[in-house]
């Protein structure tokens, strides 16, 4: 009675209320009130500043109580954690007085309990150009507003701004203009009752009284759901039908549009209210999420914090709950582990071990950089601190200079971490650093020998000892990755190979046994299994070398040179060390050169006497021998030319009634390309060629593929080349010989 007495005090210094002015909206005018009619919307900010408590999204609002014109614009939001605000600017017309108001409104509210709401609201009021403000206080009471959220949650597909609220039951007041000087408008309280045939369900009845000390009013309004989206509205003031309004309120899940009739000022007013930004449920999730982020990261306070925003916007979401749960938990550990480091710390100053105490109390800061126990503590033991460091430098640079530097690096660390600015500390261990950086190189580049050597397992021992002793060395930190990737592989192709050398020597096949533990060796020089193997396979291959070479002398004896060349070049790729191949091999070129030359000379002696025949049968004498010699390859064509088209092709059918296959397919291609002679009689007589030279083919693609078995890459394209120069379109050569050129590749790239 005591605080109603004060609030009336005022109200005869002031001539005008806002009871004069018809300001409601078109929901407040069809429900009969302002108290509770606007609790889910931005217009609370001017009739009842606690009902913003219960908005749990961002809303826009639009009021008209006149054609093309507005009385009320307003804007509210939610702060998880702080409460819920809105700015809103109205007009109103003082009938009796003929005067107009201008108003700007900022208004705050938030939960006080589960069943209490708070609010205020400032307004800055213009009449007349005279400035001056005036405040508002209410409180709404509703049997449970966590109750309240759930059951928004629950249900959701509930409108933007419903007209009904979920409670059965919800009773507010709004104490209008009280007055920070005299001059003012005359204050007013307004009582309002809400209730609701059954919760979230059927229509509501909502009963207000309104007063300013002079008179009073009492309102009486009815909502009743039509549909989902529809609920029809009516009201009654003094229950005088003149003063009645009727309508209906249009609303979707993020808009809401209110049309009422007030038959008083027979006038068609309209609320518009739109949601701006996320659902409740979405900034629920959005909250949630950022905790789950915040938790990962070992920031479980700030988590919690973003906690309890979510719960703030759904109390029942089950996962939110769990989270909270075991937030609790992971905070209540750290509590112990942050209180177990100020017990060892206290322990360590107390035995006068500052330094140790002070690395303690970090580690607190590391956990909880706003801990002002741990920063209070720090400073109590600076002084000792300093005087520690400055003792432990000095133990630190003779170390140093006995060349500890293991012991010197750890000190130095330790004065650094507990007094970053010490200079002798700062200086050393740029030193230290420079030291280590060598240090690290050396071992790095003993790895890189390993690496070259295919040792990656010692390779992988240096690389990880250098970064040991300088962490950042980052061509170490390269290098190590390529020598595990390497050592894998090395591992497979040595696994690869022992199978296939066991797989010989079973077959009793010794040279190919030799060549795979030999393999094996050069992927792994130490694998202790092939070095035994060749050890005992060498005297037999030895044996099977020497039957080779003296094969290869025999037909050098016969002037075989081609036969004589592959033979002593297998000879050397089994054992490099075998003096004679090579020296045979020298000897086959010589005599090569010496036969090419010879042949040349006649050629070129022909060719000047224009003897084209003979100088054509001489070049092709050389391009016997030397296969690549261009310049045989060009005058021989050229000789064949002046020979004349009929000559030509006499002397191609010459060659292949000789059996000379390999130069008449020659001359048949090169005469087709040339468009000489009949082009099916050309085809004819080429196929003749291949099927002449069908077995020729298949023995060279039949040797590339035992080259190609024994992994011998180069020689199989070798025999395949040759294949494919007699037949350009045989399939399985142009497919293997495309398989080891993509080996060969490979393997390049592991050296």
């Amino acid at each position: 009675m005591l605080f109603l007495i004060c609030l009336l005090a005022p109200w005869k210094l002031a001539a005008q209320s806002l009871m004069q002015a018809d300001a409601s909206g078109a929901r407040a005018t069809g429900l009969g009130n302002q108290v509770l009619s606007s609790m889910f919307s931005p217009f609370a900010a001017q009739g009842n500043p606690a009902a913003l408590a219960l908005m749990r999204t961002a809303g826009f609002q639009l009021i008209s109580n006149r054609p093309f014109g507005y009385s009320f614009l307003g804007a509210s939001n939610y702060y998880p954690g702080i409460g819920s605000a809105a700015f809103s600017i109205s007009g109103y017309h003082l009938g009796d007085a003929g005067l107009d108001v201008e108003r700007a409104t900022l208004a705050f509210a938030r939960s006080v309990t589960d069943y209490l709401l708070a609010g205020a609201a400032l307004h800055v009021n213009s009449i007349e150009r005279d400035g001056f403000a005036t405040f508002s206080l209410s409180a709404l009471f509703l049997p449970s507003i966590t109750r309240n959220l759930i059951e928004m949650i629950r249900t959701s597909a509930l409108p933007f701004n419903p007209v009904l609220p979920p409670n059965r039951f919800a009773f507010g007041i709004t104490v209008q203009d009280l007055p920070f000087s005299n001059r003012t408008l005359r204050s007013n309280v307004e009582f309002g009752v809400h209730y609701r045939l059954a919760e979230n369900a059927g229509p509501a009845v909502q009963a207000a009284y309104i007063t300013d000390g002079r008179e009073g009013h009492f309102k009486l309004g009815l909502a009743v759901p039509v549909s989902k989206y529809f609920t029809a509205v009516a009201s009654v003031e003094d229950f005088t039908s003149s003063r009645s309004g009727f309508g209906v309120v249009v609303h979707t899940l993020r808009n809401q549009l209110d049309v009422v009739y007030s038959v008083a000022s027979q006038t068609l007013r309209v609320d518009f209210a739109v949601q701006l930004g996320k659902s409740p449920r979405q900034r629920a999730e959005a909250h949630k999420w950022q905790a789950v982020d915040l938790a990962r990261k070992g920031a479980y306070s700030q988590a919690m914090g973003e906690v309890g925003h979510s719960l703030s916007f759904n109390p029942v979401d089950p996962a939110t709950i769990q989270l909270r749960s075991w937030l609790s938990g992971k905070i209540h550990e750290r509590v112990r582990q942050i209180e177990g480091l100020f017990d060892t710390a206290d322990s360590l100053v107390a035995r006068g071990r500052y330094v140790k105490a002070n690395l303690t109390l970090l580690d607190v800061l590391q956990i909880d950089p706003y801990n002002k126990q741990a920063k209070w503590k720090l400073k109590q033991i600076a002084a000792n601190v300093d005087a520690q460091v400055k003792q432990l430098a000095r133990l630190a640079v003779q170390a140093y200079e006995q060349k500890s530097y293991d012991r010197a690096r750890v000190a130095f660390d330790t004065i650094l971490k507990v007094r970053r600015d010490n200079k002798v500390a700062r200086y050393y261990a740029a030193k230290l650093d420079d030291y280590y950086k060598q240090e690290s190189e050396k071992l790095y580049l003993r790895g890189r020998g390993y690496f070259r050597q295919k040792n990656y397992r010692m390779a992988i021992a240096s690389f990880e000892e250098a970064l040991n002793v300088y962490p950042e060395n980052s061509e170490a930190k390269q290098f190590l990755q390529q020598a595990r990737v390497a050592l894998d592989e090395q591992q497979q192709e040595t696994e690869r190979h022992l199978a296939n050398a066991y797989r010989y020597s079973r077959n009793n096949d010794l040279y190919r046994a030799y060549q795979s533990y030999a393999r094996v060796l050069e992927y792994d020089p130490n694998n202790h299994e092939a070095i035994r193997q060749t050890r005992v396979l060498r005297p037999r291959v030895k044996k099977y070398i020497s039957n080779l070479v003296a094969a290869g002398k025999k037909a050098f004896s016969a002037k075989e040179y081609d036969k004589a060349r592959r033979i002593f070049k297998t000879v050397r790729e089994l054992d490099p060390d075998r003096r004679d191949a090579g020296r045979y091999l020298a000897l086959i070129d010589r005599n090569v050169r010496r036969l090419v030359d010879a042949a040349l000379q006649r050629a070129e002696s022909y060719y000047k006497q224009k003897q084209w025949k003979k100088a054509y049968e001489e070049y092709g004498r050389v391009l016997q021998l030397d296969a690549g010699n261009e310049t045989a390859r060009s005058m021989r064509e050229t000789a064949l030319a002046r020979m004349g088209i009929d000559h030509e092709l006499q002397q191609a059918d010459s060659l292949f009634a000789a059996g000379d296959f390999h130069q008449a397919l020659r001359e048949y291609r090169r005469l087709k390309k040339n468009g000489i002679g009949n082009m099916r009689e050309m085809d004819r007589q080429i196929a003749r060629c291949l099927e002449n030279l069908s077995d020729e083919v298949e023995k060279y693609y039949t040797a590339g593929i035992e080259y190609y078995t024994s992994e011998y890459y180069k020689r199989a394209i070798e025999e395949w080349n040759k294949a494919l120069e007699i037949n350009p379109e045989h399939a399985k050569a142009l497919e293997y010989k495309k398989k080891a050129e993509q080996r060969l590749l490979a393997l390049s790239r592991l050296e």
